[in-house]
């Protein structure tokens, strides 16, 4: 295109310019004097032509000029308001900040309405890196042009590079409260949000965004991220399945979701979703971990036991796939084989909190007491505060017939928990089969077995210590009736059914003691064959 044909454009451009500057400004709504809207105005047309004349030059970057000649229109026409705003306007893109002021005051007094009074007193405020001056005139702007997000972008923007973050999420909700269509900027609310560590504001704003734009999947992600932060499972779990129905799940993502829905208690559902992972050949720790977890919860121990063999073959270098399997092994009746398994690997993870708290409690359920002993201290070293491990040591103790270290040890676990029922019971028991108790000891410890039955009065192995003690009291037919009542509720305790026969034989029943000492025999040979059965699987 030629110098001339540029020419010829620009001309055009700027004479159908020239005819919407004149309607703009005689169609405006004018003040006189007075500060009252003048309906019957008169224009002059000097006044117009300089103005028009400005305009162009503003257009054309040639503010000097501009300013010339709309100080010639104020000449004949000093009431408007526009031309004011247009002065003021040139003067600031001179960076004349001390002349600007004079004809924004005036623009002001003349048509206190217009919002363009209050995006240059902005505009000037910032030139003088007024900020709270800015900030005010901006949000009178916003609320005189209700529908206009140019002023809340501004206002961002100047909150942005003054480090308000706070703020700035809440111009940016604002922005998107007038456009809908905005919805980046309620993202990067979000964003902010949760850089600011406010998980709560960040997952309200995405919920809002997520309503906004349900088939998105990429918010529909953030969404379901972020209500996991805040532990609002049941909604990441909803948004995670919707995610797995568009197509766009991962394996990261099919983990969350499991987690989600093992939070809620959807153990089944969970579950499922991590095989689907594991037969797709994952195995990756986390999923295994909470395949393991899940699986123990759900009391599913051949599972449990499949994926510990998995994670073992994997991770051989880590200690929890040892202890899923022991603990695999022990909840089929394997007590012995996860008592070998564990032993032949503790050397390898002498200081693993979880292999010696599970080898310690299977040496207290073998009655090996010493061994228990020291798997358990070791453990309370890493876990001091674990109250299930100090019961079992002090069970421990008293079988090894430590009393004074049981006894102190049970003293404190009661002084520090008044309610605490195990402790209760099993200092009660303890005391009931020792040698050489006094009635008065053993009278102290049925107020003790009585408080833990009021705490968990359906407790089968407190009625059981209930009998046991009425039976060392001599009250026969009172011991009886407590041990009927755990058998009611457990009747495959060997111990209890061996304590029946004791009570039954006492109170000259030999036949009736017989058929519980019968019982007894045939609950430890059936745990014999199962465990050997386990043994050859």
């Amino acid at each position: 295109m030629s110098d001339r044909d540029i020419k010829k454009r620009v001309t055009r451009i700027l004479s159908a310019r020239r005819w919407l500057i004149i309607l703009a400004i005689t169609s405006a709504p004018l003040l006189g004097q007075s500060g009252t809207q003048t309906d019957n105005r008169q224009y002059d047309e000097r006044a117009i032509s300089h103005y028009i004349d400005g305009d162009m030059a503003m257009m054309m970057g040639d503010f000097s000029t501009a300013v010339n000649y709309f100080e010639a229109a104020l000449r004949f026409d000093s009431t408007s308001a526009t031309i004011y705003l247009s002065l003021a306007d040139a003067l600031l893109n001179l960076n004349r900040l001390t002349a600007a002021p004079q004809s924004l005051e005036r623009a002001k007094a003349l048509d206190p309405a217009d919002p363009k009074v209050y995006a240059l007193f902005a505009r000037l405020a910032v030139a003088e890196k007024d900020v709270k001056g800015a900030m005010r005139y901006l949000d009178q702007w916003a609320a005189m042009d209700s529908t206009n997000t140019e002023p809340l972008f501004i206002k961002g923007g100047l909150q942005g590079k003054n480090q308000q973050y706070s703020d700035l999420i809440d111009t940016y909700v604002a922005i998107f409260d007038r456009d809908p269509l905005q919805t980046q900027a309620l993202a990067q609310a979000a964003d902010i949000a949760q850089q600011l560590g406010d998980l709560s504001e960040s997952f309200e704003i995405l919920t809002r965004l997520y309503k906004e734009l349900p088939g998105d999947k990429q918010i529909l992600e953030q969404y379901a991220i972020a209500a996991m932060r805040i532990e609002k499972y049941a909604e990441a779990a909803e948004a995670y399945a919707q995610l797995e129905k568009s197509g766009r799940a991962n394996t990261e993502s099919r983990l969350r979701h499991a987690w989600a829905l093992a939070e809620i208690r959807k153990l089944s559902e969970a579950g499922s979703i991590l095989e689907r992972l594991i037969a797709d050949g994952h195995r990756q720790w986390d999923i295994l971990s909470m395949a393991g977890e899940i699986a123990t919860e759900l009391n599913d121990y051949k599972r449990l036991d499949q994926t510990a063999a998995i994670m073992i073959e994997v991770h051989p270098d880590s200690a929890g796939g040892y202890a899923n399997l022991a603990i695999a092994k022990a909840q089929q009746n394997d007590e012995p084989g996860a008592i070998k398994l564990l032993e032949d690997v503790i050397g390898r993870f002498p200081n693993d909190f979880g292999l010696n708290y599970i080898l310690g409690s299977l040496y207290l359920y073998a009655e090996r007491f010493r061994e228990a002993e020291q798997k358990l201290i070791a453990a309370s070293e890493q876990r001091p505060k674990r109250r299930d491990i100090k019961h079992m040591l002090a069970s421990a103790w008293s079988g090894l017939s430590r009393y004074h270290a049981s006894d102190s040890l049970y003293d404190e676990l009661i002084k520090t928990d008044k309610d605490d029922s195990i402790a209760l019971n099993n200092y009660a028991y303890s005391i009931s089969e020792r040698p050489n108790v006094s009635k008065s000891e053993l009278k102290n410890a049925l107020k003790m077995v009585k408080h833990a039955l009021k705490l968990d009065p359906d407790n089968s192995s407190f009625l059981d210590t209930r009998g046991w003690l009425h039976y060392k009291l001599g009250k026969m037919r009172t011991a009886r009736k407590y041990l009927q009542k755990s058998l009611d509720i457990y009747p495959e305790n060997a111990t209890v059914q061996e304590h029946m026969a004791e009570v039954l034989e006492a109170m000259g029943k030999p036949n009736l003691a017989k058929i519980h000492s019968d019982e007894a025999r045939k609950i430890r040979e059936q745990t014999e064959i199962e465990s050997k059965k386990t043994d050859e699987n």
